[in-house]
């Protein structure tokens, strides 16, 4: 474990302890969870390349047609096949931008399973894409971050928290970040100006 990591779950940690009867549904914990994620390490350059990729590709099913834009027979109702494709669209990314896209990481994970749900859905919305990029790569930082620390404090049934996690995560992102997905979305802003502007929003956060 790092340094940064020991710092944070210390801080976690402290935080849980001053608040041991807090409710993990209630807005107050929300803020006070996205006041203290690591933000900046996470929504980044490569958080932008990512999710203009997908976003890129989201736009090409939908004017193209998914059947036409793959050139191998291939079973989109078949989540390993569908996990194949989602590969494949990464190494496009990589192909144009020259970032790492193998192995695991936060930032891949929550593309690769955002993406298959898309396509396993047939849900072909840029808005909705990145939204749920969004929501999967906050509540895997969660995970990451205060899970463990949440179930020893609290002892709590692990599944339980890591409801309330991903319930925090959504919103987060439903009532704090959806203005600005949605200008980036549009065209309004680009992807740099939406990163700043998430952290900016993290930064302004007030926690009573």
């Amino acid at each position: 474990m790092g340094t940064a990591t020991r710092k944070m779950e210390k801080k976690i940690r402290s935080i849980i302890k001053d608040k041991p009867n807090i409710d993990l549904s209630s807005n107050d914990f929300s803020d006070i969870v996205f006041k203290n994620i690591r933000m900046k390490k996470y929504f980044n350059s490569d958080f932008g390349i990512i999710s203009s990729g997908g976003i890129s590709f989201v736009k090409k099913i939908k004017s193209e047609g998914i059947n036409n834009i793959i050139d191998e027979d291939l079973d989109l109702t078949d989540p390993i096949d569908v996990s194949t494709l989602v590969q494949k669209i990464l190494d496009t990314i990589h192909e144009q931008s020259n970032i790492d896209v193998t192995g695991s990481s936060i930032l891949l994970d929550a593309f690769k399973t955002t993406m298959a749900d898309q396509i396993l859905n047939k849900s072909y919305d840029t808005e909705k894409f990145l939204s749920r990029f969004c929501q999967n790569v906050i509540f895997l930082i969660l995970s990451e971050e205060w899970m463990e620390v949440l179930i020893e404090e609290r002892n709590d049934n692990p599944e339980k928290i890591k409801q309330s996690l991903q319930q925090i995560a959504n919103k987060i992102v439903v009532e704090k970040l959806s203005a600005i997905i949605k200008k980036y979305n549009t065209g309004a802003i680009s992807a740099q100006e939406m990163i700043q502007a998430i952290i900016d929003i993290q930064n302004d956060t007030k926690i009573w």
